[in-house]
């Protein structure tokens, strides 16, 4: 009986433990982008959901460093999201740190797949100088 007991008390510890550890996504680098463009952020469309805030942002691209399929003076939509201060406290990705202002001139990262493209988790992109006058 005291084996089962202890058999029951590891099982449910280690159960907490990994559900605890896959709660946050692992962070990507800029090397995992599989497209890397700069460009002006035209608008930024937000929706809710129960525990986070979910963002489209579209960006008039500029300047292509990576991925083939975007070209100059497309347009590439970015999908990424933060968790929101009243979700509750449970185990979960807490999402991008910031989200780009309409107007911003940045350089982003994306990952593309099944013709999605999602912001690198979790630092996506960064200021950058206009390349256009």
């Amino acid at each position: 009986m005291q084996r089962f007991l202890c058999f029951i008390v590891l099982v449910t510890l280690f159960a907490v433990i990994g559900r605890e550890s896959l709660a946050e996504r692992p962070p990507e680098t800029t090397d995992d982008a599989d497209i890397v463009v700069t460009g002006r952020v035209e608008k930024v469309y937000a929706r809710d959901s129960r525990d986070n805030k979910h963002y489209i942002v579209e960006i008039l691209v500029d300047r292509v460093e990576r991925g083939d399929s975007v070209k100059p003076d497309s347009t590439l939509y970015v999908s990424c999201f933060q968790r929101k201060k009243t979700a509750p406290r449970t185990p979960a990705a807490s999402g991008h740190p910031a989200i780009p202002k309409e107007g911003a001139v940045i350089t982003a990262y994306v990952k593309s797949e099944d013709g999605k493209n999602e912001a690198i988790y979790s630092n996506w992109f960064a200021t950058a100088k206009p390349t256009r006058p």
